[in-house]
This record gives structure tokens, C-alpha cells and sequence, in this order.
């Protein structure tokens, strides 16, 4: 009987745009019984119409976790049974894995490991990320990486040298065909080590093929983690690039060649919606986007100089020197929660405080001070990818001010729908909103959603612009609350509301630049039929974590609208990976679901 044709697992919400190339496995109709035929059988019961169908069952949902960098993953090396730690890149992995489970409502409840070091660090930060340390854990040798014999702690490009690389690529690739074997001498061989005195000689292998692997894995499967789901337990696994190939293969019919071809990368959650028979529904990886990169390289824009657009408060005409100011400035409550969300993502996972770079606060400065602060700015831009700065809205007060001072950087929002740029003279031009016809209840929503003054506040973009790499710099504007909270109190906010903003910011900034539209609004995580509040379904489940924990302290510091969640949209010449990226960032860091809504305003 020929094997069923592989399936790919596919990829979750945030990398939305990577998910037309896999695609998902239906539920089969439930044993003994032909639903089409069942559907179109006349009932003579009276009552039968009375009779609510019955809801589907809770799907069974498992996770898998390859262990995060290794040193010997980064160094190039043959693991297999030899113990080594993660990398920091790894640790950032696991920690953030968690925390996109967190947000995406997977809390798991057991926790299945190996013996090894590498992959039981990976499932201690990944249910600390998640909120769930206390979970039963299980470690078992059959979990183990493939065991690469001989080969293990050599180096694979000086291996490919000794050997050849037709025999190096046979020893890695082929199925069934296993390295050379260790001498039962070797200090490297398992019998020398006492976390595998329970063995029998049997069980321990000098050298293991990818077919020998999944021998050893599959019978863990089938006699423990295969019953707990059926028992309706949320496992996580934390294991190995081989021994998850394993289990992959058995759950998608994988082929013995084809299952070669399977990469599973380092800290990315693989997550998998089973029926009651523990066949598979869907599977899609979380967080791939931001899981497969180095630590984001961040700044946060500073506020512009000079009234109207500084923080309101600073007494005019007040004497201080220029450093005061500064001060004062960098007090704005948009600037400290923005600063407030980069901490959090240096504590999640999503980098880590070495790649967030400084520039001078830009409050007004005079004669060199200007001039440093100028040169400070340009090396932070220079250092950082992404760009963080607040969207805030405009009082009406100050709306003729904005529009004196820069009526190219703020825009009129006239009642209606899709926003066009306009553009006389090569110069970025006020962005109308034009309402096509029939557009009438969406433009009213946006309209609704905007500033009573029709205004958001620009000038920390518009002061960047003239130093930004098109091709390099993505700015993210992160709206304050109330941007969005007005269109969109229970679900997304129109997309008038993102075109409009994201048209302006391209009018500030020019049209050739990257941007990224973070629109937060109240909404629930993704919730799996079966599970009750707390279980993965709630708002603000993503903040699980223990009282008086650090990254909490953070999150503690966002505006609680931030924290409940909401949605991104990319702009200008902002890719989808890009986008995707932001969301992934936005997820760990507030602990709410951040969603791709949609790329290429």
C-alpha cells in the first residue's frame, strides 16, 4: 500500500504569507458511519428539526518544540548523544517560544523531554515563557537526538574534507545507512555515562541511522504521549531535530525518502489540531518569522523638537537649558510606554537589551548640542532595523498649529473611504480621504475612529525621514489606544482606519519607505473549542507568568489595551516577513495576540 502523500506543516497567522505553499489535512467522517449519506437521509421524527446538531469535539492539540541553538549547532559539529548547552541566540529562542504560546492561548499542561541538557533548558524557559514551570515533566532517553556514532563532536565541513562529501552527505541523508560506530571503549560511548545506567546494553546504540531513530522513538510515542492526548492533556515536546522527525513522519505519512527533506528549525513551535483518533487537522509553526532571525536590532524614534508636538506641560517660555528639556520631553507618555514595550521584548525573547540602540532625546537644543544630538540620532538609526515611534492623536487645539507648521505631515480626514496620496509637484501633499461610492458605512467607522481634530501627531517620523534607509530601516508606528478603540471596541478596526494612517505616515516619511501599522484593540486570543477560561481562550492570557516576575514588571508598564492584543498591517515598501516579524515582537512582548491582518496597504 502506497504511504499517504506527505504534508508540509503549515504556517501559523503571523507568517500568514508563507502558508499558500502547505496546506492542512481534513478530518476524516467518524468510524462506522458515512456522514454525506447520513446528511441526506430523510427524517420522519417530527421533532427531528427541534434537535440541535450535535458540536464537534475539542481538537487534541500537541506541540512540538525543537530545542533552541546549540553551541555544537552554531559551531558547526556532529551532537548526537553529546551533551552541550544552548547558545544565548537558543536560550532567546526558547524563551520567546513560550511566550508566542502564551499569547497564541497554547498553554500545555505536560511537558515530554529528552535527557539531554539542550532540550530539557529549551522546555524550562519555553513553560517559564509560558506561564506553566509547574507542569508534570517526563524525560526519556527514547527522546534522544540520533546518535551519530563516531562522527559526533566532529566538525561537518572538515568531516566532508576527510571523507568526501557523497559519503558525509550518505551518513547524514540517507535513511538507513548509519555513521561509523563508537568503540564501546570511547569515553564518548552512552555505557560511560550515568544518566543511561538504566539501560541494557541493548538499548544503548553506538551509531543510529534516521531509521534506527525513529525505531527508538516511535514505541515513547505509542505507549505515553499518543495516550495522554487521547486523554485530553495539551503535551508539549521537547526534543530533537531527528526524534521529532519521527513523530512528524508518523503523524503526516511521511516516506522514508521524503522524510529527509524535512527541516524542523531550532525554537519554533510546531503545533498540531488532532481529532479524537489523533489524526491530524491542521498543523502550522508559531512565530517562524521572528523564531528564524537574530535578535531584532531596535530604537525608539525620539520626539520632535518644539512645540506644538512636544509633550503638553513643558511651561512655555520655561528658562531650563536645552538637557531639561530633553527631559521633559522624554517623560511623554507615548515615549514611555514605547520604551516600556522595548524592555518587554528584551525580556521575552524578541531580542535582548544589547540590540536596542540609543539616540539623544530631541527636545530643543542649540548651537553643537543640536549638532551631537544629530550625529547621535544618525548612529542609532544606523545600528537598529526597526524603528519604533508612538501614532498619537492631535487635540483640536493644536490641529492649525500641526498643519502650519508641516501641512504635508499631518492629514484632513474627510467622512469618507480609501485614503489616496496626493502629490503636486513632487512634493508629498495633504492625504484625502475620497469616499467611492457605496463606501459610506466603512468611511464612518474610520471617521468615527479618528482624532476629533481628523490629525495624528507625525513629527517624530517626520523628524527621522531624512535619515532613514529605505531599504533597510522598517518604521513601526504603534497607535495609542484611543487611535483605535473607538472603531473597533470587540473586533478589527476598519481598514480605512489603517489605510489613512499608514497614507499619512508614507506622506511624512516618503513613499518609497517600509512601514508598520500596529493598531491594538480589545479581542480575545484564538480559543480552541473544549477549553474553558484561563485554557488558552481569554483575554490577557498571554500574562500567565508568576507575580513580581520581570518581564511581568514590564508588561506592567504598557497601556492595558497593548496588553489585550490587536492587529498589524504593512505599508509602503514593507514585505510580509517584515510585517509578520512586528507581530511575532508585538505577541511576546505584551503577551496579547498580535495578528497580520493584512500586508501591502
Amino acid at each position: 500500500m502506497a504511504p499517504p502523500e506527505p504534508r508540509e506543516p503549515r504556517v501559523g497567522t503571523a507568517t500568514a504569507a508563507a502558508a499558500a505553499a502547505s496546506r492542512g489535512v481534513a478530518a476524516a467522517p467518524g468510524p462506522g458511519r458515512d456522514d454525506a449519506a447520513v446528511a441526506a437521509a430523510p427524517d420522519s421524527s417530527p421533532s427531528a428539526s427541534a434537535i440541535p446538531p450535535r458540536p464537534p469535539p475539542p481538537p487534541r492539540v500537541l506541540v512540538l518544540l525543537r530545542h533552541g541553538e546549540s553551541v555544537w549547532n552554531l559551531a558547526n559539529r556532529f551532537t548526537g548523544w553529546t551533551d552541550v548547552e544552548l547558545t544565548e541566540q537558543g536560550r532567546r529562542q526558547a524563551t520567546a517560544a513560550g511566550c508566542l504560546l502564551s499569547a497564541h492561548g497554547l498553554p500545555p499542561d505536560l511537558c515530554f523531554t529528552s535527557r539531554l541538557v539542550r532540550a530539557v533548558r529549551t522546555a524550562h524557559l519555553a513553560l517559564e515563557g509560558v506561564g506553566r514551570l509547574h507542569v508534570d515533566e517526563c524525560k526519556s532517553w527514547r527522546l534522544n537526538e540520533r546518535h551519530y556514532g563516531a562522527l559526533q563532536g566532529l566538525n561537518k565541513a572538515e568531516t566532508a574534507a576527510k571523507h568526501g562529501e557523497e559519503q558525509v552527505h550518505i551518513w547524514r541523508r540517507s535513511y538507513a545507512t548509519p555513521p561509523p560506530p563508537l568503540d564501546p571503549a570511547d569515553p564518548r560511548h552512552p555505557r560511560h555515562d550515568p544518566r543511561y545506567a538504566d539501560l541494557t546494553p541493548e538499548q544503548l546504540p553506538a551509531t543510529e541511522s534516521l531509521k534506527d531513530c525513529v525505531a527508538r522513538c516511535l514505541p515513547y510515542w505509542h505507549s505515553t504521549i499518543a495516550p495522554a492526548l487521547a486523554a485530553g492533556r495539551r503535551p508539549l515536546v521537547a526534543a530533537h531535530g531527528n526524534s521529532l522527525r519521527g513523530i512528524v513522519k508518523h503523524l503526516d505519512g511521511i516516506s522514508d525518502e521524503d522524510i529527509m527533506k524535512l527541516e524542523i528549525p531550532t525554537g519554533t513551535p510546531l503545533v498540531y489540531e488532532m481529532d479524537e483518533q489523533l489524526r491530524p487537522i491542521r498543523s502550522y509553526y508559531i512565530g517562524a518569522a521572528l523564531l528564524g532571525r537574530p535578535p531584532l536590532d531596535l530604537t525608539l524614534l525620539p520626539p520632535p523638537a518644539g512645540p506644538p508636538e512636544m509633550e503638553r506641560g513643558v511651561a512655555a517660555g520655561e528658562a531650563a537649558a536645552g538637557p531639561a528639556l530633553a527631559e521633559a520631553a522624554a517623560e511623554a507618555p507615548g515615549q514611555r510606554a514605547l520604551a516600556a514595550l522595548l524592555q518587554a521584548m528584551a525580556l521575552t525573547g524578541a531580542t535582548t537589551p544589547d540590540h536596542i540602540h540609543s539616540a539623544a532625546s530631541a527636545a530643543a537644543l542649540a548651537g553643537d548640542l543640536a549638532e551631537a544630538e544629530e550625529l547621535l540620532l544618525r548612529g542609532a538609526l544606523a545600528a537598529a532595523t526597526f524603528l519604533f515611534g508612538p501614532l498619537t492623536a492631535a487635540a483640536a487645539a493644536d490641529a492649525a498649529a500641526v498643519m502650519a507648521e508641516a501641512p504635508w505631515a499631518a492629514a484632513a480626514l474627510e467622512p469618507a473611504g480609501p485614503a489616496e496620496l496626493e502629490v503636486e509637484g513632487g512634493a508629498p501633499a495633504a492625504v484625502v480621504l475620497a469616499a467611492p461610492p457605496g463606501s459610506g458605512k466603512k468611511a464612518a467607522a474610520a471617521a468615527a475612529a479618528l482624532p476629533p481634530s481628523g490629525l495624528f501627531q507625525l513629527g517624530c517620523f517626520r523628524r527621522a525621514a531624512p535619515f532613514l534607509d529605505a531599504g533597510r530601516h522598517v518604521v513601526v508606528a504603534v497607535a495609542a489606544p484611543e487611535v483605535a478603540a473607538a472603531a473597533a471596541p470587540e473586533g478589527p478596526p476598519p481598514a480605512a482606519l489603517a489605510e489613512a494612517a499608514v497614507a499619512m505616515l508614507l506622506a511624512a516619511m516618503g513613499v518609497d519607505k517600509k512601514v508598520v501599522l500596529a493598531l491594538p484593540g480589545r479581542r480575545r486570543h484564538r480559543q480552541l473549542a473544549g477549553m474553558g477560561p484561563g485554557e488558552g481562550g481569554t483575554e490577557g492570557a498571554g500574562a500567565a507568568a508568576a507575580e513580581g516576575d520581570e518581564r511581568e514588571g514590564a508588561r506592567a508598564g504598557l497601556p492595558a489595551a497593548w496588553r489585550g492584543g490587536g492587529w498589524v498591517w504593512g505599508g509602503g515598501a514593507a514585505e510580509a516577513e517584515e510585517t509578520a516579524v512586528v507581530a511575532d515582537a508585538l505577541s511576546c512582548a505584551t503577551g496579547g495576540l498580535w495578528e497580520v491582518q493584512q500586508a501591502g496597504v
